[in-house]
């Protein structure tokens, strides 16, 4: 026997709380990509009043208003959904 070999559960554990790590290290980067994809959409809806919305013009302009409306929670929002659902992918 090679000790070296995981057993399945420890596989399991450990893929699980890779996944649930990764998901929770790039949440605020789905945030602001969601943020984006969003603003988007309002732009081709509203076009008239588009001046008029705050819209992200860069990825840490995003950051930066999010962080100043929000707070530090607003990068971090969804996040327990996220990992919840990665995990046991």
């Amino acid at each position: 026997e090679n000790h070296n070999d995981l057993q399945f559960t420890e596989y399991v554990v450990a893929a699980a709380s890779a996944s649930a790590l990764a998901s929770f290290v790039t949440t605020p980067l789905d945030v602001l990509k969601t943020r984006f994809q969003v603003q988007r959409r309002n732009a081709k809806l509203n076009a008239k009043q588009a001046h008029e919305l705050d819209f992200y013009t860069s990825a840490m302009d995003g950051i930066r208003k999010i962080w100043k409306h929000e707070g530090f929670g607003g990068l971090w929002k969804g996040v327990t959904a996220r990992v919840a659902y990665s995990a046991p992918n």
